[in-house]
């Protein structure tokens, strides 16, 4: 066989060569393209021949899968029954991106199903993406690779572009030093971006182990599978903290888990702070008084000043009222995108400070029924 090495220079190439890299893909022959992390050659997981071919292209054991190879995390769901709330975390914090994510395999495949989550990809033969009740599956961060898998129209597994034993290749040399005149087409977009191997990550529910360390350290993966959200108000005495404290009370119940297992089992911080908040002072003795009322403590909290820091490190930020957002924006201008009133109908969070019980008490009802929307948008 003679191997065609198609170097992609203008987009005008790009464009064909893609298309027939596709086109290959699709009429089950194997093909190496380039991912951000390593080159791959991928076949067709709809054509037990094409499979084949690629064992024998990497001298691989049948035993060893290979891993499904997507254009888009939706595309991932049609390979599985349930995406839990950490698989669907991970998607959106690393996908496309250098992770693999091994997750339960459906209990039964459903062709019907398929066509309904990927209407233009053909469904693939079950036994050749799914292994011992699991499923590898990664979306790679690198346009030629999500434009192939896109216009492909088949389900793609792919490993990297090496003879078994070998190294991974990082460009497209390297990959046709073990694989020239193994596979017709080499698609070369120069060095790979990270040239270092993706991270796998087993998903069993919540729960999550990291099988092989690559691109991604685990420790990297824990603070970004972590949630913050921060409340804030004016002087971080009555109503952030307030907010704060029923956020905790209702996560920690739709979680099924105690207050104190939020940060260290689940990874979900609940912060305040306040744009004019002296250091170190407690919540109003009122507001205190209507948390306890409520089932929660305040007791331990302490004042903390907003800063730009505490901003940058949530994940939402939720402002008492429009004022405390501007403030928000004018100390991190690129929050804009996660910084909301606290209010899902857009009005402020009226200040309950001088006020007296029935005051609080109002108040603690307004914060709490939009606590409630806003922690069922985060963690539906």
């Amino acid at each position: 066989m003679q191997t065609r090495i198609a170097k992609c220079s203008q987009e005008s190439n790009v464009d064909e060569i893609c298309r027939q890299a596709a086109e290959l893909l699709y009429d089950g022959q194997v093909v190496v393209f380039p991912t951000e992390t390593v080159y791959g050659v991928g076949a067709s997981a709809a054509s037990r021949e094409a499979i084949d071919a690629l064992r024998q292209v990497k001298g691989r054991p049948e035993r060893k899968p290979f891993t499904v190879h997507v254009a888009s995390s939706s595309d991932a769901e049609a390979y599985v029954d349930h995406v839990s709330r950490v698989a669907r975390r991970f998607l959106r914090k690393t996908w496309p991106g250098p992770l693999t994510l091994i997750l339960d395999a459906p209990r039964v495949f459903d062709p019907q199903l398929w066509k309904s989550r990927a209407p233009t990809i053909a469904p693939p033969i079950p036994e050749l993406v799914y292994h011992e009740e699991t499923v590898g599956i990664r979306c790679p961060a690198h346009d030629i690779a999500t434009r192939i898998l896109r216009m492909a129209g088949v389900p793609v597994v792919a490993s990297s572009a090496n003879f078994m034993g070998n190294p991974p290749p990082y460009d497209a040399a390297a990959a046709a030093r073990d694989l020239n005149g193994r596979v017709p087409l080499i698609v070369d977009a120069g060095t790979t971006r990270y040239a270092a191997a993706s991270t796998i990550v087993r998903v069993r529910g919540d729960q999550w182990t990291v099988v092989r360390e690559g691109v991604l350290s685990r420790r990297y993966l824990e603070k970004l599978l972590s949630t913050t959200l921060l409340f804030v108000c004016t002087g971080n005495s009555c109503r952030s903290p307030m907010a704060a404290a029923l956020a905790r009370m209702e996560v920690a119940r739709r979680l099924g888990c105690r207050q104190d297992q939020l940060e260290g089992e689940h990874g979900i911080k609940i912060l305040s702070a306040g744009v004019f908040a002296p250091p170190g002072r407690e919540a109003s003795q009122e507001a205190r008084d209507e948390i306890r009322a409520r089932g929660g403590s305040l007791d331990d909290h302490r004042t903390t000043p907003l800063s730009a820091e505490r901003i940058r490190e949530a994940d939402a930020v939720f402002c008492m009222t429009s004022s405390h957002r501007e403030a928000v924006l004018s100390l991190a201008p690129d929050a804009v995108e996660k910084t909301f009133l606290l209010d899902p109908a857009g009005r402020d969070t009226q200040d309950p400070m001088g006020g007296g019980p029935d005051v609080y008490r109002a108040s603690a009802d307004q914060i709490e029924a939009a606590v409630r929307q806003r922690i069922q948008e985060r963690f539906a």
